[in-house]
């Protein structure tokens, strides 16, 4: 058993994870010590003003001195951390790096959307059936990472301008819809598909409204929330459902976005077993330590 520490700053908000990975019959399990989510919205101004503004980057500072002493506690020295969508597009996101650093000696890398969609294969490659084709729809606040995995081994994916909080700034491309689903379409034809999920709205949905032994929600169990969420004001939501703030907005495009591509496929439920992409950091810095690792991931 060892344990590892992954930083993920997401358009939305901050994840600290830290997890033990355990070698049982040959399987790698993953097991959570801690997962702290703070809100953080960096994509707020990026997909307004294409920078992370001062107040962002002082946000953004303290977050992770947060996360330090998090980590100081539990005696671990070192911690990977990775930005997405947010932070790649900001026109000022070496000078916000290089400030984070100063003040907190923690250097994160900002990953492309496809070493994103990667990152979170890697992990997930092998969940689900294994004769089926699987698609992996990963829905974040900026971007959302489309993977493929073949029977024959081989995987194809993509990361397209498409994000719950992107979408509430209305600053999404019609154009970036329709490269999605053509890509989606194109890549799955004829095929015998198992459909996975990941993200954080729709791990919340799953731990809200779906069964502990049943990894499948029902698209119509998702389009039944729709209707219930949209109808509702932001407040509303919170109160009833016992949403936090930041999820609260955002959790109805993220359901936009896994109903139209359930519709397009014609596919009537979707698989989630409650992980995302710090949990793909974990076990990244696990294979690298242990295992062959496949250098396209990095």
């Amino acid at each position: 058993m060892e344990t590892f520490a992954a930083i993920d700053i997401g358009s939305n908000a901050a994840r600290l994870n830290i997890s033990s990975v355990y070698v049982v019959n040959n399987k790698f399990i993953l097991q959570k010590i801690l997962l702290l989510r703070l809100p953080l919205r960096l994509g707020e101004t990026v997909y307004e003003k294409n920078i992370i503004t001062r107040e962002k980057q002082e946000k953004l500072i303290k977050t992770v001195n947060i996360f330090k002493d998090v980590l100081d506690f539990y005696d671990i020295n070192e911690v990977r951390a990775y930005a997405t969508s947010a932070m790649r597009e900001a026109t000022n996101k070496d000078k916000v790096i290089n400030a984070v650093y100063k003040k907190t000696k923690v250097l994160i890398k900002d990953i492309t959307g496809i070493q994103e969609a990667n990152i979170i294969a890697n992990l997930l490659k092998n969940y689900g059936e294994p004769h089926h084709t699987k698609l992996l729809i990963d829905v974040g606040g900026g971007s959302t990472q489309i993977s493929i995995f073949y029977p024959n081994g081989e995987m194809i994916n993509n990361s397209f301008k498409v994000g719950t909080v992107r979408m509430l700034k209305n600053n999404i491309d019609p154009s970036e819809w329709d490269r999605m689903l053509d890509f989606t379409i194109k890549n799955t034809k004829n095929e015998d598909l198992f459909v996975i999920g990941s993200g954080g709205n729709i791990n919340f949905i799953k731990k809200r409204f779906g069964s502990y032994d049943n990894p499948f929600l029902d698209l119509s169990l998702l389009i039944n929330i729709y209707d219930q969420l949209q109808g509702i004001s932001v407040e509303e939501r919170i109160i009833n459902y016992s949403l936090n703030p930041d999820r609260a907005d955002v959790i109805v495009p993220a359901l936009i976005i896994y109903i139209k591509l359930l519709q397009l496929l014609q596919i009537d439920k979707i698989a989630c077993y409650q992980v995302g992409l710090s949990d793909g950091i974990i076990m990244e810095q696990f294979y690298e330590k242990h295992l062959e690792f496949d250098k396209k991931f990095l």
